[in-house]
C-alpha cells in the first residue's frame, strides 16, 4: 500500500507547498487502492485463512476488526506511502525512484518467502493437508475479481497519466 501512494507522489506538483490530504493525486492514489481493495475485501469474505497466511487460527474478522484493518493496514499507508514519496521527489526524482524500487523489492521479497501460503486457496486445513487451490490455477473462484482489480487498476493509472499530461501547466510557481 506504501508502494500504491509512492507511485501517484510522480504527479504530484513537487514546488507547490500545500497540505497532502488536498493534493488531488493523492486522491487518486486511494481510489486507485480501493479498486485494489475490492478484491481484498472479496478475498477476506471467501478465503480469510488464505488473506491471512493460513497463519491464524481463527482468521474471522468482526465488522470492527474489518474497518480498522482497512483503515490502517490499507488507507494510511497509502496516504503515508504518498507523503514519503511527494517529499523525496521534491528532494529529488532520484531518491523518489529508490523508494519505489525499495518498496517494490520489498514486496516481491515477501512474496517469495511467502509463496508457499500465497499460491494457493482455501482453509487452514485445505492448507495444511495440500487440497487448498491453486490461486494461479483455471479453478481459482477469485481469478474474476482479481483479475479485474488488476484491470480495473491499470486503466485508472492510464487515465491518470492521460489527466496529468491534459492538465494547464503554470509557467512561474509561487
Amino acid at each position: 500500500m506504501l508502494l500504491f501512494g509512492a507511485l501517484f507522489a510522480i504527479f504530484s506538483d513537487a514546488l507547490r507547498q500545500h497540505s497532502v490530504l488536498t493534493d488531488p493525486y493523492l486522491w487518486h492514489a486511494l481510489i486507485f487502492a480501493s479498486i485494489f481493495n475490492i478484491a481484498v475485501f472479496y478475498a477476506l469474505n471467501l478465503y480469510p485463512d488464505w488473506m491471512w497466511m493460513y497463519f491464524r487460527e481463527d482468521s474471522s474478522n468482526t465488522k470492527h476488526e474489518l474497518i480498522y484493518l482497512f483503515v490502517f493496514l490499507y488507507y494510511l499507508p497509502v496516504i503515508f506511502g504518498y507523503y514519503l514519496g511527494r517529499d523525496l521527489k521534491r528532494v529529488s526524482l532520484f531518491f523518489w525512484f529508490l523508494f519505489i524500487l525499495f518498496l517494490a523489492l520489498a514486496e516481491a521479497w515477501l512474496i517469495w518467502h511467502l509463496y508457499d501460503r500465497y499460491s494457493v486457496l482455501g482453509t487452514n486445513q485445505e492448507f495444511a493437508s495440500g487440497t487448498a487451490i491453486s490461486l494461479f490455477g483455471p479453478k481459482n473462484p477469485m481469478s474474476m475479481v482479481m483479475n479485474g482489480s488488476v484491470g480495473g487498476m491499470v486503466v485508472y493509472f492510464i487515465l491518470v497519466i492521460v489527466l496529468y499530461k491534459k492538465r494547464p501547466r503554470r509557467m512561474f510557481h509561487k
